[in-house]
């Protein structure tokens, strides 16, 4: 969802290396080897989708009665600016982050190498820091 930006793109990036595991899955050996080929492939399906420019929806409460304060607006203003951030600075934040894969393996997956991976991920964050510091602009009025 982080790299596709909607989730309606994000369940055909999905479909697709599911897809693409099936075909494949006699030739992978070992968990390891899997799971990062699944990873690859379904950055690969989900980069390749037409990025959409509008910005996410909202998470709203699975809990009937709560009130519309209390959406995810903090996710929301997070996603929005994460969409902005280029590739593979972008994949290399969220695989980090998500803690499944080592440093190696993403590396890998990314076509990096360990330095490079580390270069990727200082600037996400110096990128998405700038980007979430930012002043909003103030909302205009009609008089």
């Amino acid at each position: 969802m982080l790299l596709c930006g909607q989730v309606g793109t994000a369940e055909k990036a999905l479909a697709a290396a599911f897809a693409d595991l099936e075909e494949n899955l006699g030739q992978l050996r070992g968990e390891a080897q899997r799971r990062v080929w699944m990873a690859m492939r379904i950055r690969q399906h989900s980069l390749a989708q037409p990025v959409v420019a509008t910005a996410p929806r909202l998470l709203r409460s699975e809990h009937e009665g709560e009130s519309l304060g209390l959406l995810k607006i903090e996710a929301y203003i997070f996603a929005q600016h994460f969409s902005r951030l280029a590739e593979p600075e972008r994949s290399a934040l969220a695989l980090y982050h998500l803690e499944l894969f080592s440093i190696e393996e993403i590396a890998a997956l990314l076509s990096l190498d360990v330095e490079g991976l580390c270069a990727a991920l200082g600037r996400a964050r110096k990128n998405l820091r700038a980007l979430l510091e930012r002043q909003p602009e103030p909302a205009l009025t009609h008089a």
